[in-house]
């Protein structure tokens, strides 16, 4: 909850209907939460565990995430290189890609916005997340050197 506030204070909203609707909610270790990643693309969460340590916590993360972030339809889990090899995953029967709330989506890419430009993530099987999120100021930035910019 306490990421979460940060993120708000900071300008970004909750709103599905903002400007930018995709960024990161929990940023691992600078948040406290090491070894966890939570990105929203939109109505979509994509929660990202580096260690099998959060799996006992699993349930409890994703009720604070539903219970703070509005109008999330979807949340889908991923692993990263060492997690996703760990025999803990196959015994409580999950799998990177995993939708574990909502709909599967229909397609691999779901549509955001970052500074009102349309992006796709590929959550399900894309790099990481889907999406390098934390360079959005980058991609900013460029856009004032681009021509037509708006």
């Amino acid at each position: 909850a306490d990421a979460i506030s940060l993120r708000t204070q900071s300008g970004l909203s909750l709103d599905s209907n903002a400007a930018t609707n995709g960024w990161r909610v929990i940023h691992g270790e600078n948040d406290g939460f090491p070894a966890l990643v939570v990105d929203r693309y939109d109505k979509a969460l994509v929660v990202k565990l580096y260690s099998d340590a959060w799996f006992p916590h699993l349930g409890a993360i994703l009720t604070q995430l539903m219970s703070h972030i509005p109008r999330v339809e979807r949340i889908i889990l991923r692993f990263g290189r060492n997690a996703a090899a760990l025999p803990s995953t196959k015994y409580l029967q999950l799998f990177d890609g995993m939708v574990i709330h909502g709909p599967v989506p229909n397609s691999q890419a779901v549509p955001f916005r970052e500074h009102g430009l349309l992006f796709d993530a590929e959550v399900v099987n894309g790099h990481k997340t889907g999406f390098f999120l934390d360079h959005r100021d980058n991609r900013l930035a460029t856009r004032a050197f681009c021509k037509d910019a708006d």
